[in-house]
């Protein structure tokens, strides 16, 4: 039984064999063999490619120099100044000094307009050549003039002579017109907070809380705003700039001095100091809106 089953089993799988012999197609014997697979090569991918550097950025335009601040005062000029010490051709040795010794003062005259020069060697002065009147334009135009140390027979110790102009001489905005009208009064103001200490002929002098006196001269004794005693706001009205001097009237101005204990070779002196950095300063502080009590009236 099992040798008949192994004959037929055989049978089966020599029949198959043979059909698939007939119908399964060979393979050509022309057929190409199989291609080898591509060898590596160092060719970058798109993405490893060298990448040319991208171009700079261009520089920036340079910013443009701010344009420098113009001041301007109360009717629009613009002011500039002679340095320090320096005064009028024979009129005197000055001192030739940056400091600044009243730092925080208030500009001592109320408008942001005022003409520190000489009042003895300009138009209208005694020194004058030839001595026409006080009103001339160049009495009230711009450089300023230092005239601390002008030649006088005062004791002034840090004048380069031990004598001299003990204060800075400052004209008003304009000199003032006939008839005089209120439109012609400007006001000399409190340099600081302090107290009238004293108010004698032409002279009312302001003793501020830091110890250093102010000194105004020559303002119109009729129309003082102050008396002896009275203490004072900085930036607050003194009286109207004049040209009282006694018996003598002098040219339309107001004469300043600051007082401070300085030493003095080996001493400390309360004396007259240069007060012309001092105005510039306080001056331009004004001119600037910088100034706290800066308050005055529109121009007239």
């Amino acid at each position: 039984m099992s040798v008949t089953r192994d004959y037929t089993l055989a049978a089966i799988i020599g029949g198959g064999a043979l059909i698939a012999a007939i119908f399964w197609p060979s393979a050509p014997e022309d057929a190409p063999e199989p291609a080898d697979p591509p060898e590596e090569t160092g060719t970058l991918e798109p993405d490893e490619a060298e990448i040319p550097e991208p171009e700079p950025d261009p520089e920036p335009e340079p910013e443009p120099d701010p344009e420098p601040v113009v001041l301007e005062d109360w009717l629009g000029d613009e002011p500039f100044y002679t340095p320090a010490g320096e005064l009028p051709e024979g009129s005197g040795s000055g001192v030739e000094t940056a400091t600044v010794y009243a730092t925080n003062m208030r500009f001592p005259v109320e408008v942001p307009r005022a003409f520190a020069n000489t009042q003895l060697w300009r138009p209208g002065g005694i020194h004058a050549s030839p001595p026409w009147n006080q009103c001339a334009e160049e009495n009230y135009d711009y450089p300023w003039f230092d005239n601390f140390c002008e030649t006088r027979g005062w004791s002034t110790p840090m004048c380069p002579g031990g004598t001299g102009h003990q204060g800075q001489d400052i004209r008003p905005p304009r000199c003032p017109r006939s008839p005089y009208g209120d439109e012609d009064r400007f006001w000399a103001v409190a340099a600081d907070h302090g107290v009238i200490s004293g108010i004698s002929s032409h002279t009312a002098t302001l003793l501020a809380e830091d110890g250093t006196s102010y000194l105004y001269l020559h303002l119109d004794p009729a129309r003082l705003d102050v008396e002896t005693g009275d203490t004072v706001a900085r930036g607050e009205r003194i009286g109207v700039i004049w040209n009282h001097y006694g018996a003598t009237p002098t040219t339309f101005h107001l004469h300043f001095e600051i007082r401070q204990s300085v030493l003095i070779g080996e001493q400390i002196r309360l004396t007259p100091v240069p007060p012309y950095t001092s105005l510039i300063e306080s001056f331009e502080r004004l001119v600037r809106g910088e100034d706290p009590d800066g308050d005055y009236p529109e121009p007239y």
